[in-house]
């Protein structure tokens, strides 16, 4: 017969390993637990020889790190668990030479930490190499769903910035990924720069309308066009199925747009676009309002008018 001690022993096991799968799986279905399978335990992680604790303040993030700081996905729910039970699986860091350490993975982690104010517990990473760290945090995040194509181009494109690797034929051999695949997440290296950074939400744009959107901007006033429609591509109100038509619609009415002498601007042909960083306005103007300096001041100007009374 099982004793009293033993149960609560098993059912202490049982809580802290079902808080360790969904720290690690907390984004692989929808926040209930009807897809989770529990019919099977889930085994605690192995043991660490080399674990331990490290305040935040002596933790710097790693440079070539592929966690964006908009796809943290239910970070709420991973910091009520952290609190509850605690940390059930540990970061992975490296030291630096100076006695410092720098995160390599287990961003969420170390974010819930820094808000509950608790160090993170760690496991020290056993190479310096700039190669096998990234392939560490590439199998650690390779079962996770929530990470998009754009941060994994951010990702990669680091490691061809840095030098860590020569080409996206390495890139393809070290990762084990095939080119295709990985040219399809580099699609957004071939975007016009401007696009780019005209365009929000890239993490949800899709491959086809990436696609779209270079094919069309090999053309100055196609390219124009596209910049002020950014807002409406972001919003994923325009896609692949209807941007080419947008666009096409948009030339012939600024076609004749130049060859009237009404003098009035079109809205449409005008983009705002508001930093979140810095607050600051960005004003893009399509190229068939060249000329129209006057007009274009003066419906500015009467955006900013005071409304009368």
């Amino acid at each position: 017969m099982t004793s009293t001690a033993e149960k609560k022993k098993k059912k202490r096991g049982a809580t802290a390993a079902i808080a360790s799968f969904l720290e690690t799986h907390d984004q692989d279905f929808d926040g209930g637990f009807n897809d989770l399978d529990l019919t099977n335990p889930v085994n605690l992680p192995d043991e660490v020889t080399e674990t331990f604790k490290i305040n935040l303040d002596k933790i710097d993030l790693w440079k070539l790190a592929d966690r964006p700081s908009d796809e943290m996905g239910d970070i709420d729910f991973l910091l009520q668990s952290i609190k509850k039970d605690g940390q059930q699986i540990p970061a992975l860091v490296r030291e630096k030479d100076d006695g410092r350490y720098e995160l390599i993975y287990g961003y969420r982690r170390y974010y819930c930490c820094k808000e509950l104010n608790i160090p993170l517990y760690s496991k020290k990473a056993d190479t310096s190499s700039l190669k096998q760290l990234s392939k560490l945090q590439f199998l650690e995040n390779s079962a996770r769903e929530d990470l998009s194509n754009y941060a994994k181009f951010k990702s990669f494109k680091r490691y061809l910035d840095e030098k860590v690797f020569k080409d996206q034929r390495e890139i393809a051999n070290f990762f084990n990924i095939s080119e295709s695949n990985l040219s399809k997440i580099m699609i957004y290296n071939r975007i016009n720069s401007e696009i780019i950074e005209s365009l929000t939400n890239l993490k949800s744009i899709s491959y086809k309308t990436m696609e779209e959107i270079i094919r069309l901007s090999k053309d100055q006033k196609k390219r124009d066009i596209i910049i002020t429609l950014a807002d409406k591509i972001s919003s994923l109100e325009i896609n692949s199925g209807n941007l080419a038509n947008i666009v096409s619609s948009r030339i012939k009415r600024s076609e004749n747009l130049e060859t009237t002498t009404d003098s009035k601007v079109p809205q449409d042909y005008i983009n705002f676009k508001v930093s979140e960083k810095t607050g600051r306005l960005t004003i893009s103007l399509s190229s068939c309002l060249e000329g129209k300096l006057p007009e274009i001041k003066e419906y500015l100007m009467s955006l900013i008018k005071e409304p009368k009374e």
